[in-house]
């Protein structure tokens, strides 16, 4: 073998697979999503922030599948929108247990 086959060879063993390409590609898309969810939650744009972190479960659970389970984006994703489930319907407001209906 040649020096040049030999460097080809090694170059061709030791890139990572394509699927590391497009885990950090959901990963990019994962942070960026939850970020934009979190925002519109705290601008009380509640229904957007529930369709971003939608999205978001998708995306994190396909880099569960990639990575495994001790990847902390799965159940970040699902405690985001258990939050999001617990805030009032856009449009609404949360009234108070302790105040009378008049």
């Amino acid at each position: 073998m040649n020096r040049l086959t030999s460097i080809a060879v090694l170059l061709l063993v030791a890139a990572p697979p394509a699927s590391a390409f497009q885990h950090s590609d959901n990963a990019t898309s994962w942070k960026t999503t939850e970020a934009a969810g979190n925002k519109a939650a705290q601008e009380a744009h509640f229904d957007e922030a529930e369709r971003l972190l939608t999205t978001n479960l998708a995306v994190a659970e396909n880099i569960a599948k990639t990575v495994g389970p001790e990847d902390d984006r799965l159940p970040a994703t699902l405690f985001d929108l258990a939050q999001r489930s617990i805030m009032p319907k856009e449009g609404t407001r949360k009234r108070s247990p302790f105040t009378s209906a008049r």
